[in-house]
């Protein structure tokens, strides 16, 4: 027969079982400890049960009234752990996020003698005084439920109570759209509670960390910082705690840049081409024109649709509608060459039919020097000399001017000095002199010859309008300098 020697000793909630060094356990033994475990696992279960049922029994205890009633104010403290943000809405003013809620009090009725928490599921927190805690700015929330309620609550020794749940917030957030998209949103969540003001209950942060994130990656925003806060807000009805988490979201700029700045930017681009296509080809720089500007509107008015209705401008319709003026100014550049190139052909033809006025001007003022002038002896009239004295080219054959010219034989010539006094010569203006199509115009010193670069760059074609050329300098330039004011104005 072998002595065996056991000690059974329980510490924190765990047995320990020791041998003596002299003997060693048969198999029947572990047939024993077993049966003595198990004993002690079910007395320690039914000490639990009963714990809890004294705990929440109805003389003893009234989940109605909070804790200290008539007392100090409850201090609730409060711990967040963001699991994942969802979509952040413009349209609706709005960011959802994903998030573990735990909240913290001491309830001294809940006090027990068990070494360990009792630990319980979500469905059993209906039994407890609960604070009533929620979200000022709350729109839509949902608990979890899959698979099974996503909630617990922890009654430690000392009567602290825990209770863990997990939520999916849908909160408002005012946002202020001026430098959209290339803006920094700041969006809140206040917590706080709906009956207890601050001589009741008053809420604090666990730590100064207390808003821990856990995923913070985003499609269309990148997180830029994380804060708690505490802050008292006065009502008519008292002073309540204001929890506040606050998170600053910045935009994500690659999705604008590639939906909205790069088409826009191409299509202002696109309607330059104009200036380098002939003025005479109507309909191409016409059709190119109005494409590009309702290309314009079909993007603003897509845009129109994803952000919500505001009263002042926003950075992209700055944007848009300066583009916009630039697309819109090619078509009416377009008219100034139009109005410009008709206005040249105008005064070109004028300029061809004034030599020929002055032709007949000249025949009418030798016509009436020949009705006034005493005739001379020779069959010469005096018309014909004084065509060749003032060189008048045969613009038009004498037949078309119905001139009565007569002889000079009708008439007795004067001596010449006598002519030469009584009729002074005169200065009679021809075409030979100022209007001879012969003659050519000295060329014309301009700016634009006086800078070889620039001449250059508009082009030296002499189709060219003066207006497309200028135009295919000030046109860039501007928007280029434009698009660099626009990016330091914003980028900050």
């Amino acid at each position: 027969m072998v002595n065996v020697e056991i000690q059974i000793s329980q510490c924190n909630g765990l047995t320990v079982t020791s041998f003596s060094e002299e003997s060693r356990p048969r198999p029947y033994v572990h047939i024993f400890l077993h049966e003595a475990s198990t004993d002690l696992g079910r007395r320690s279960y039914e000490n639990t049960t009963k714990v809890l049922d004294s705990l929440t029994e109805t003389p003893k205890y009234d989940k109605r009234i909070r804790p200290y009633h008539e007392g100090p104010p409850m201090n609730i403290s409060v711990y967040m752990t963001v699991v994942s943000f969802g979509a952040i809405k413009e349209i609706n003013m709005e960011f959802t996020l994903d998030i573990f809620f735990k909240q913290a009090w001491n309830d001294p009725r809940l006090r027990h003698d068990l070494k360990k928490p009792i630990l319980l599921s979500g469905s059993e927190k209906v039994k407890f005084w609960l604070p009533d805690t929620f979200f000022l700015n709350v729109k839509t929330a949902k608990f979890h439920h899959v698979p099974a309620a996503n909630s617990r609550v922890v009654i430690k020794s000392n009567g602290d109570i825990e209770l863990s749940e997990r939520l999916t917030v849908s909160a408002s957030c005012r946002m202020n759209l001026r430098e959209y998209p290339l803006d920094t949103q700041t969006c809140v969540l206040e917590i706080l509670s709906y009956s207890y003001d601050i001589n009741d209950m008053d809420y604090h942060w666990d730590d100064e960390n207390a808003v821990i994130i856990l995923d913070d990656e985003m499609s269309e925003f990148e997180l830029a910082d994380a804060q708690s806060e505490r802050k008292l807000v006065k009502y008519v009805i008292g002073t309540y705690t204001h929890l506040v988490a606050k998170f600053v979201f910045k935009r994500r700029l690659a999705y604008s840049f590639i939906q909205i700045y790069s088409p826009t930017f191409l299509i202002v681009v696109l309607s330059w081409l104009s200036f380098w296509i002939s003025k005479d080809a109507v309909p191409a720089r016409i059709a190119l024109g109005i494409t590009t500007v309702l290309t314009i509107v079909t993007l603003m008015g897509s845009l129109r649709n994803s952000v919500p209705k505001v009263s002042y401008i926003k950075a992209v319709d700055s944007y848009l509608i300066v583009s916009f003026i630039f697309v819109f100014g090619v078509l009416l550049e377009y008219v100034a060459v139009l109005m410009h190139s008709e206005r040249k052909r105008k005064k070109a033809k004028k300029k061809q039919n004034l030599p020929s006025k002055d032709y007949a001007l000249a025949e009418m003022e030798i016509e009436n020097f020949n009705a006034n002038a005493a005739p001379n002896h020779t069959n010469t009239p005096i018309i014909s000399r004084s065509r060749s004295a003032h060189s008048l080219p045969p613009r038009r054959s004498p037949s078309s001017y119905s001139l009565p010219v007569r002889p000079v034989s009708s008439y007795s010539l004067p001596p010449k000095s006598v002519l030469r006094s009584s009729y002074p010569r005169q200065n009679v203006p021809g075409p030979a002199i100022q209007h001879s199509p012969y003659t050519t115009n000295p060329p014309r010193t301009t700016i634009i010859q006086c800078i070889p670069s620039f001449c250059l760059a508009l082009g030296s074609d002499n189709e060219v309008d003066i207006f497309d050329r200028i135009a295919r300098i000030i046109f860039p330039l501007t928007f280029f300098m434009f698009n660099i004011g626009y990016y330091f104005r914003y980028s900050n």
